[in-house]
């Protein structure tokens, strides 16, 4: 009678080669996403300032004149130096100045603009930052 030790069946090796793949893959798209969204957000911020800012002084300018109608005359005046502000804006982006000159007291300028994106075109209306609507209103000084 001899001595025979219990032999466990071998149980095979389990191994974590290529398990992680899946996962990092997902979670560098999302980085990218995220990335990408948050270089469109700031991107649009800028946008948002640089076009507000502009129309602020093309307001200025108009309301500067003492009478109505040089006021309406030089609302002219006032856009090519908007779109001088802008400089490459107009070629990638749009806008639109709709002008209120005829009050003796306020210049009121109303601004539709379209913000350039990186991000695709449906994706960009999800979000439904590259719109800018804004109204401007300056009071005109009168001398006394």
């Amino acid at each position: 009678m001899g001595f025979r030790a219990n032999r466990m069946p071998a149980i095979p090796q389990i191994t974590d080669q290529g398990s992680g793949l899946f996962g990092m893959l997902a979670g560098v798209t999302v980085f990218l996403l995220l990335l990408i969204a948050a270089v469109q957000i700031l991107f649009n911020l800028y946008a948002t300032t640089v076009v507000t800012s502009a129309a602020v002084s093309a307001t200025r300018i108009v309301a500067g004149y003492d009478s109505v109608s040089n006021r309406c005359e030089a609302t002219k005046t006032a856009e090519d130096m908007f779109w001088q502000l802008l400089g490459d804006y107009r070629h990638h982006g749009s806008a639109d100045l709709t002008w209120v000159c005829n009050d003796n007291d306020k210049v009121k300028l109303k601004v539709t603009a379209e913000h350039p994106t990186i991000l695709p075109e449906k994706l960009q209306r999800l979000i439904g930052l590259n719109r800018l609507n804004r109204i401007i209103e300056m009071r005109v000084e009168d001398v006394r």
